[in-house]
């Protein structure tokens, strides 16, 4: 098993799923389990593969998604994490702070 990859990962709460950058499934070694069309800003039905992915969460929590691989051009970041993962919890986001507060 691979060892676990520190990612930046962005919260996004129009996401339905989870999606990890293009290239780092292949990184990981990890194979892919089926496809799915997605919507982009500028395309429609993009084909993608798709990956389970286990996400270490702070306090030792474990997450496993069925995660997209889609390029996420222009952006720092490996991952987004969609409301496949975010309906376990609760986001507490302080605009006026510009922090958040996820919990599970």
């Amino acid at each position: 098993m691979p060892a676990p990859v520190p990612a930046a990962m962005m919260i996004d709460t129009g996401a339905s799923n989870s999606v990890i950058q293009t290239g780092i499934a292949q990184q990981l070694g990890l194979q892919p389990v089926g496809t799915v069309g997605i919507n982009t800003p500028s395309s429609e039905n993009v084909q993608c593969l798709q990956y389970l992915v286990r996400l270490l969460l702070p306090k030792g929590l474990v997450a496993v998604v069925l995660a997209t691989e889609a390029p996420l051009n222009g952006q720092n970041i490996q991952g987004l994490i969609g409301r496949d993962l975010l309906q376990h919890g609760v986001l507490v986001y302080l605009g006026t702070e510009n922090q958040f507060t996820l919990s599970f």
